[in-house]
């Protein structure tokens, strides 16, 4: 079970680098296309420091081509940035509010046919999907059973770490939580799977395609003197200037390391320092081992081929 955190512009500049936190969720935006206005430096400062992270959008759908648009905003809006937890549907007492102000009821059906069309939208896009619902409103504005497709991100504030409900992904269990670089209370969550694991496992949220991207290029722009030169132009003789191991430093080695992070292989001692030690050289024989290859702590052709994903 991890802890975690969920934040809006509620929580104002967060310092993010005395954040201590397994997760975060992040909301989004709300409505039509409204984000959140900490949005980006909240999902900016947690892509750089490492810190795994979902989102979640605040609905104000009427209608379910409303929520479907309302998943479009929200994916175009986290595109260019990592997600590791899921895309969460959120729609509460104030939705309601809002749909009586334009006269609308949200009966039981409508919203969790919400819902399914803006969950279906995250799918389809090949993102995680879920949504947020505290006890009543599974009890009385949703149809839960029609919903066991989605997880579902639970609001029950209670002691302990039991839900008291069976089927929840995140349990969302106080309001009341302190948090270091965090100004006032925040909520605090756990999460019963892992999330991270369960979306690279599965090719969803477009990690290995965007971070695969991105390790190349930093890769090209540290070895290569054109740009455009391509992963397959790994050779033995480039592997054999570029190799690296235990007592070498720089930035070969801080790449090494982050992405030993990015397929689940911390290190909690140093991260990603630069400096290969004795942390670092452990988790690349781990990570040699499970992928098949020698297991000499060397990051060589093949090494550095399998943690590029070329």
């Amino acid at each position: 079970m991890l802890s975690g955190i969920d934040v809006s512009r509620y929580q104002g500049q967060i310092n993010w680098n005395l954040v201590k936190t397994d997760f975060v969720l992040i909301r989004a935006g709300y409505g039509k296309n409204t984000l959140d206005p900490q949005f980006i430096r909240n999902i900016t400062e947690c892509n750089r420091l490492n810190i795994t992270c979902g989102v979640y959008w605040f609905s104000y759908a009427l209608s379910e081509q409303d929520a479907a648009n309302e998943a479009r905003r929200c994916l175009e809006a986290v595109r260019p940035y990592r997600l590791e937890y899921p895309v969460c549907f959120d729609f509460e007492y104030d939705s309601v509010r809002y749909a009586q102000q334009n006269g609308i009821t949200i009966t039981r059906r409508m919203a969790t046919d919400f819902v399914k069309a803006f969950c279906d939208t995250v799918e389809q896009a090949k993102y995680y999907a879920m949504y947020y619902a505290n006890e009543d409103y599974l009890n009385n504005m949703f149809y839960p059973q029609e919903l066991t497709a989605y997880d579902l991100w639970y609001a029950r504030y209670r002691p302990g770490t039991d839900p008291g409900r069976e089927g929840v992904g995140i349990w969302q269990h106080t309001e009341q939580g302190v948090v270091a670089g965090i100004d006032g209370n925040v909520d605090l969550n756990y999460a019963f799977k892992d999330y991270p694991k369960i979306i690279r496992a599965a090719g969803l949220n477009h990690l290995m395609d965007r971070q695969a991207d991105t390790a190349v290029k930093a890769f090209q722009e540290l070895v290569y003197p054109k740009p455009d030169c391509a992963m397959n132009d790994l050779t033995s003789q480039f592997a054999g200037e570029n190799q690296i191991s235990q007592g070498y430093r720089g930035d070969l080695v801080k790449l090494a390391q982050e992405r030993l992070i990015h397929y689940g292989l911390p290190l909690n001692v140093s991260g990603a320092d630069g400096i290969f030690g004795t942390e670092t050289d452990r988790q690349i024989r781990a990570f040699q081992a499970d992928r098949g290859l020698t297991r000499d702590g060397v990051v060589g052709t093949a090494t550095w081929k399998a943690l590029l994903g070329a």
